[in-house]
């Protein structure tokens, strides 16, 4: 599961997709807006000392058009979630049920 959060609350909406996605055995790439990442960082630096198992959740930083449509149009992603504008979603190739 892929996860791409906006630049207002990246931290909160993050944790609203990681807890269920997590819950549910999924392995987890995250990509918060490259506006403000440290919230997220820090997040991550948690999941590291508490000893989260290598490759369950991972944090991809990059500029949305380029990183958010690469892991969008990816065929090894099975679901991407996100919270974007419409235009933008229209930009990618892949078809994104909203």
């Amino acid at each position: 599961m892929r996860l791409i959060t906006p630049w207002n609350y990246p931290l909160l909406m993050g944790v609203w997709k990681l807890a269920p996605a997590l819950a549910a055995g999924n392995s987890v790439v995250f990509k918060p807006s490259s506006n403000c990442v440290l919230s997220c960082v820090k997040l991550f630096e948690i999941f590291e000392k508490i000893g989260m198992p290598k490759g369950s959740v991972n944090l991809i930083l990059g500029p949305g058009g380029i990183t958010g449509n690469r892991i969008a149009e990816s065929k090894d992603v099975d679901m991407v979630t996100l919270r974007r504008v419409l235009r933008n979603i229209r930009r990618s190739n892949r078809s994104i049920s909203i």
